[in-house]
């Protein structure tokens, strides 16, 4: 079951040696429940912070953070979060790193082993160990993982950053059916403009340090969405002039 983000006001300030530097400043902006939205903006503009708050993993900050009607204190199952690198325990299988954070019986648990491998296509490396998968698999495994517990949210953190070209484009399309599938409430952060604009319902632009939200913009074009297509030029060209006033 999905469920609504709301980040109302939220200010994030670090302590360094060389004094304080304001990382989110009054940071506002929703996901509905069931949406796919994208965060975009330069390097240094608090959008890791903001997905760190929404899961609780930072809770150091000024201002509201919701998922659904629950003001976010502490980390919870109900976010289920995605990183760069897909952190998988080296000496797990595929299986057991699925449901390290699941908990049920061992029938619940093999069932839901095996609706994930099917789902994400990983049937025949249940087995294997992480260091035998590419690196299209081993985020295959980790967005697996983050889904186990059914999750409210999914959090994505630049999931697809350090894959080539044509394995992140096939990632792209598998996360979408995921996410179609599982009906969940999907947040993305990402540096690629055309990464959001494939995969977003709608694109949050973040502004240069101190991180805010300088805009917001509907992606109305249906799925699946053609790169080559005009109509996607377009928008595509629409979030990059945004993106070259925010640096």
């Amino acid at each position: 079951m999905s469920t609504s983000i709301t980040v109302d006001g939220v200010s994030r300030v670090f302590s360094g040696r060389n004094g304080d530097v304001v990382a989110l400043q009054g940071a506002t902006f929703d996901v509905k429940a069931g949406e796919f939205v994208a965060l975009v903006g330069p390097s240094g503009c608090g959008k890791s912070t903001v997905l760190r708050c929404i899961a609780g993993l930072d809770t150091d900050y000024t201002g509201e953070v919701h998922v659904g009607e629950r003001r976010v204190s502490a980390p919870s199952t109900e976010a289920g979060m995605v990183f760069q690198e897909h952190r998988l325990l080296p000496w797990l299988t595929v299986r057991q790193n699925i449901l390290f954070g699941f908990v049920g019986t061992a029938a619940q648990q093999r069932e839901r082993a095996d609706e994930l491998l099917t789902l994400m296509h990983l049937e025949a490396f249940a087995g294997a160990h992480p260091h035998e998968l590419s690196g299209g698999m081993a985020q295959r495994a980790a967005i697996a993982r983050a889904l186990a517990p059914r999750p409210d949210v999914l959090l994505l953190d630049e999931p697809f950053g350090a894959l080539d070209a044509f394995t992140r484009i096939e990632m792209q399309d598998a996360l979408r059916e995921v996410w179609r599938q599982h009906n969940t409430t999907a947040l993305l952060v990402t540096h690629d403009i055309e990464e959001a604009v494939v995969l977003a319902d709608r694109v949050v632009v973040m502004a240069a340090r101190p991180g805010r939200v300088r805009h917001v913009e509907d992606i109305a074009l249906p799925f699946p969405r053609n790169r080559a297509s005009d109509e996607f030029a377009h928008v595509r060209a629409s979030l990059l002039a945004q993106f070259s006033l925010v640096h």
